[in-house]
This record gives C-alpha cells, sequence and structure tokens, in this order.
C-alpha cells in the first residue's frame, strides 16, 4: 500500500522514510463498516431522511461540502451520470473532509484501493474503463509503457462489442 501511494504521487521517498510516518499512515485506514449514512445526511441536507437513490447535491446546506462532494465524483470515482445523486460510499467520503465530524482521516492510498476493488469486481461495469487514470499513472511512473502507448491509451475512442465476423477477420487478416 505503501508503494502503491509513492507511485500515485501522494508521499515522496523521503516521507516513507521518516520516523513515525507508518503510525500515521496505518491511522488512516478508516472503515467505513460503522459509518452511519442517515445521521451524516440529516446533519448536513436540508432533507428530513435519506433517500439515497432520491438525495441530490443541491440539498447540502454547506457549500464547501457540496464543492468537496463534485470533487469525490468527478476527481475520484469518475462518474459521468447520477453525479447529483449521493450514494453511502460518497457521503462516508465526504465525512472523511467535515471537520466538525472526523473523528479520523481517511487514508487517500487505502480510499482509492477500496474503490479500485469494488470496481475491479465488476459492481460498476457500465462505467468507464475500470480505474484507467490511476493505471495511466502507474503506466507513466514505472516506465511500463512507452509515451505513444500511453498517448493512445488517453485518447478517447468509440466503443463496441465485436461480432464473431469481426474477430474472424482480425485473427485472419492474412486473408
Amino acid at each position: 500500500l505503501l508503494e502503491f501511494a509513492r507511485i500515485l504521487g501522494l508521499y515522496q521517498v523521503t516521507e516513507l522514510e521518516e520516523e513515525g510516518f507508518n503510525v500515521y499512515f496505518e491511522g488512516g485506514l478508516c472503515s467505513d463498516e460503522d459509518f452511519n449514512a442517515q445521521a451524516y445526511w440529516l446533519s448536513i441536507s436540508q432533507e428530513e431522511h435519506i433517500s439515497l437513490s432520491q438525495s441530490h447535491t443541491s440539498t447540502i446546506r454547506n457549500l464547501i461540502l457540496r464543492v468537496i462532494h463534485k470533487m469525490i465524483t468527478y476527481g475520484l470515482c469518475q462518474r459521468t451520470t447520477g453525479y447529483n445523486k449521493i450514494p453511502k460510499n460518497d457521503l462516508w467520503l465526504l465525512s472523511m473532509f467535515d471537520a466538525r465530524h472526523q473523528n479520523g482521516y481517511a487514508n487517500a492510498a487505502w480510499v482509492v484501493v477500496k474503490w479500485m476493488k469494488r470496481k475491479g469486481a465488476g459492481t460498476q461495469k457500465e462505467s468507464q474503463i475500470c480505474c484507467g487514470k490511476f493505471i495511466l499513472k502507474f503506466a507513466r511512473k514505472c516506465r511500463v509503457l512507452t509515451e505513444d502507448v500511453v498517448r493512445s491509451l488517453s485518447a478517447l475512442i468509440y466503443c463496441r462489442d465485436m461480432d464473431t465476423t469481426t474477430i474472424r477477420d482480425l485473427i485472419d487478416s492474412d486473408g
């Protein structure tokens, strides 16, 4: 996890080697198992009850928390639809940035790994490439791919399911 955090650019090698860093790092491994989404939502929202499928960011009273939620949605989760909705995971992440609610802090590397694991397990099959921006960052830092390949991976392309005729043509391209 430490190497993952370093590759992501969250920490420098010198920080990782500092005395006490492991205590700090492991202290941020917070779990969302005991997170009470209902109570937190009621503390930040104008709504009187939570309905995760119908609750909207526009009802968050604190404008700074609204902006932070947008950062979570676009930056971390890469959501392209339903970005005004508030899933439980978004609420938990938001609570980690809400100083008056914190009883700890979230380790960013751990949060990203947890999120990638869930996306990689196929819970959001219709979303963009699973963790593409993080994989691209790894490829650059570890020099696994050439710059031309990295640029081609960054380009938006149209994708569709392949039919058997197209697959045969790709396999037998010599004729």
